[in-house]
């Protein structure tokens, strides 16, 4: 391999992780975001800060769900759905929170789980189809 080349790749290795970082970052960001306005609306709306773990416990658990499938978290579509999902149960979580008693507010967040779960599983770790004999 010539000078030139290993240099490049060099480059386009650290651009990607810097990149890699930023994005590592940014996702963090969010979670801490979300989980400061959990917090704050649960004082301001009267709801318990159950509620508040409880919501970030549903994105915790999709993990084992997904540790055999180690490929899938490098993806970054993947990530990107996950933390729009997150943001997405965030909001189901809280709204549910807010406005139903306990029992009642598990059948939307549920439901949503659910749909969450299933979407993330036809769009990323389905097996692709087998054509032919």
């Amino acid at each position: 391999m010539r000078p030139a080349q290993s240099g490049a790749s060099e480059r386009g290795k650290s651009t990607r992780s810097a990149l890699d970082i930023i994005l590592l970052l940014g996702a963090s960001i969010l979670v801490i975001t979300l989980l400061m306005a959990g917090f704050l609306l649960s004082e301001k709306l009267k709801f318990g800060q159950f509620w508040v773990w409880g919501t970030m416990m549903g994105p915790v658990t999709f993990f084992p769900f997904t540790r055999g499938l180690r490929s899938i978290w490098r993806q970054r579509g993947f990530v990107y759905y996950y933390v729009g999902w997150f943001a997405v149960h965030v909001g189901v979580v809280y709204a549910a929170a807010a406005r139903l008693p306990i029992l009642i507010a598990l059948v939307p967040v549920a439901v949503e789980l659910f749909l969450g779960f299933t979407l993330a599983y036809w769009l990323f770790a389905k097996p692709p189809e087998r054509t032919g004999r």
